[in-house]
């Protein structure tokens, strides 16, 4: 899943006193990494487990994958709610109903004792999932003034922690014991409650942005939108595509099933690492030139995981190139058309999680009943659409500033 999660860029500030952050205390921006790195493992927990809840389900051999999608459906519907009705929705009531919805519904699914049951209980927690993701990346971005943007860093990072632990843990457990795994993240998830004084960085944070702006220059700015929208559709089909169907090749090709689940996660130890390494190593670079490179060498290395022998090492490099497009496109953005850059960053994670509710399903179809190499291929393909993508918005950023220049000349 698709994890359009933590890429939200910060706005400048005056820098904020030595503290964590105006109106938050150390020991909620700690509850608040917690949470994530909970929400990373059940994440990337979902697809990981795939495998094992085939033989726990009786499931046919690639079947299963809507168990990613109904998870990914209640995110888009949570991420859609609070980017829609976001002033109309009390922040801090939000936060308290979504860390229970999701912690509870995790509980459930380890007592699921039919397959549509576990597709129920994670549908809702995909709702809590969203929501939470949307209303704490907006408060971090808003609410640490000139620190906002390493407090976005460090909660990208813990999410990927979680997303690496996740995986290992359910390889690790055993099938016996893998309920006990959702379970436990689920009781984890609800000792994090008291994050919800993180709302306190979002009063009044939603402000109609694009009031005064003209309607021509509205207009103007939709080929923008429409660009990086298609832009966190294929890139989170991408995403997605590896997270819930890296352990189902893997296994396909030889691996055991304890085996593959582990390795689930060297592609988010590679997405992690890159979003730390990539960006100090790029500071200079343009945003879209860094993208452009990484998303090209991530569909090398998705194509070269066709081969069973270097799949592993394939998905991990991967995750390292891919992991810090979706951050720097968000930076791009905000340069490109910084007057509607928080409704460009709803339609580029809004149209993200469409993808992570597709691309499984696509996944499914194409492949079929049997898990060889059409895996990571169609996953390559993603990749590759992904990469033209963001040539199409680099072209029509290029336009649209050109054509600025020649309105302001006139």
């Amino acid at each position: 899943m698709t994890n359009v999660i933590t890429g939200e860029q910060a706005s400048p500030a005056p820098p904020p006193r030595p503290q964590a952050g105006p109106g938050l205390s150390v020991r909620h921006t700690l509850l608040a990494y917690a949470l994530f790195v909970m929400l990373g493992a059940l994440f990337a927990g979902l697809g990981a487990a795939l495998p094992q809840l085939r033989v726990i389900y009786q499931l046919g051999p690639t079947s299963g994958s809507e168990l990613i999608s109904v998870f990914n459906a209640g995110s888009l519907l949570s991420t859609l709610t609070f980017g829609i009705a976001a002033r109309r929705l009390p922040p801090r009531r939000s936060i308290s109903v979504l860390v229970s919805i999701i912690g509870c519904a995790a509980v459930l699914m380890g007592f699921a004792a039919s397959w549509p049951m576990l597709l129920i209980t994670a549908l809702v927690a995909g709702t809590g999932f969203g929501g939470l993701v949307v209303l704490l990346n907006t408060a971090f971005a808003k609410g640490f003034g000139e620190r906002s943007a390493i407090k976005l860093s460090i909660l990208n990072a813990v999410f990927g922690l979680g997303a690496i632990g996740g995986p290992l843990l359910i390889g690790t457990v055993g099938l016996a014991n893998l309920p006990f795994v959702f379970t436990a993240i689920g009781v984890l998830i609800l000792l994090c409650w008291q994050v919800r004084d993180c709302a306190s960085l979002l009063t009044g944070s939603e402000q109609g942005e694009d009031s005064g702006v003209p309607a021509g220059r509205l207009r103007r700015g939709l080929p923008i939108l429409l660009a990086f929208a298609a832009i966190g559709l294929v890139y989170a089909s991408t995403e997605t595509g590896v997270s819930a169907w890296q352990s189902t090749y893997l296994v396909g090709v030889g691996y055991s099933v304890s085996a593959a689940a582990q390795l689930d996660a060297g592609f988010w130890a590679g997405s992690t690492l890159g979003r730390l390494v990539i960006p100090a190593l790029t500071v200079r670079m343009a945003p879209q030139r860094v993208v452009l490179i990484c998303t090209a060498f991530a569909v090398v290395a998705l194509f070269t995981a066709t081969s069973p022998a270097l799949a592993p090492i394939s998905y991990s490099l991967a995750g390292f190139a891919l992991g810090p497009v979706l951050p720097t496109v968000l930076a791009w953005m905000a340069k490109v058309a910084p007057s509607s850059a928080q409704s460009t960053t709803a339609a580029i994670l809004g149209c993200g999680m469409l993808g992570s509710v597709l691309s499984p399903i696509v996944i499914g179809g194409i492949t079929g009943s049997t898990p060889g190499p059409l895996i990571p291929i169609t996953i390559g393909v993603f990749a590759t659409l992904t990469l033209l993508a963001l040539f199409n918005a680099a072209r029509v950023a290029r336009r649209a500033k050109s054509s600025e220049a020649e309105s302001i000349g006139t």
